[in-house]
């Protein structure tokens, strides 16, 4: 597994935030979102950053995750383009230590029936803003989002207020009808044009369900830094 960092921090976005948590961050993503700057590139980019990642196995890895620190989030990048049987290892083993294991992926990926048992998933939809759409409606999105249950979450992250009316008008209506299960989060793009307080607005008069991510990291140390 390409691994890009590990360490401990708040979980700043999600329903478990606010919660301490190692993050585990794996190199390597197959979306770009070239409508806005990726605010983690270092997990991104290989031929710029391979040399910061480390290739590790399974025994490896978990060597690096703290027993004390009960929730694991995996994110990247986008945590399953890593070897299936590597990560499922991984998985298994912290979950055999009484970790609680929560992803961050965009989705596009067939998430594999061992993960939708074990892992909490958090899944973007990809708004026009972010320049990627199209890969909400080819491939296997829409059939992961089907298999998400009440533990699991889906973040729509907002660029502009045409993003928000794509959102409330269309998208949100079709995808809570097809599937109630998930909660349904809504984020601003960091210095994007539209507020927090325009979110929270306009996500009352739309469904008192929905929660606001505000990536609370962000407020508490530099939008910039990393391993926080």
């Amino acid at each position: 597994m390409k691994v890009s960092e590990v360490y401990q921090s708040i979980q700043g976005e999600g329903p478990r935030v606010g919660t301490q948590t190692t993050f585990v961050r794996f190199g390597g993503c197959n979306l770009r979102c070239p409508g806005w700057p990726c605010d983690t590139p270092y997990a991104i980019y290989p031929k710029k950053y391979r040399d910061e990642w480390l290739k590790q196995d399974c025994d490896e890895l978990i060597k690096r995750v703290p027993v004390n620190v009960q929730n694991v989030t995996l994110t990247g990048g986008e945590p399953f383009i890593q070897p299936n049987e590597e990560l499922e290892d991984f998985v298994t083993k912290l979950t055999a230590q009484g970790h609680l294991i929560e992803a961050f992926s965009n989705g596009t990926i067939k998430f594999p029936e061992w993960a939708t048992a074990m892992i909490c998933f958090i899944m973007d939809f990809k708004l026009p803003g972010s320049e990627e759409f199209e890969n909400m409606f080819k491939g296997p999105w829409y059939e992961n989002f089907m298999h998400l249950s009440y533990k699991d979450s889906v973040k729509a992250v907002v660029k502009d207020e045409n993003d928000w009316a794509l959102w409330a008008n269309q998208i949100y209506p079709q995808l809570s009808k097809a599937n109630s299960m998930p909660t349904f989060f809504v984020g601003r793009v960091w210095d994007s044009d539209i507020t927090d307080k325009f979110l929270v607005e306009e996500a009352r008069k739309l469904d008192p369900d929905i929660q606001l991510s505000v990536q609370l990291h962000k407020y508490i140390w530099s939008p910039d830094m990393r391993g926080v």
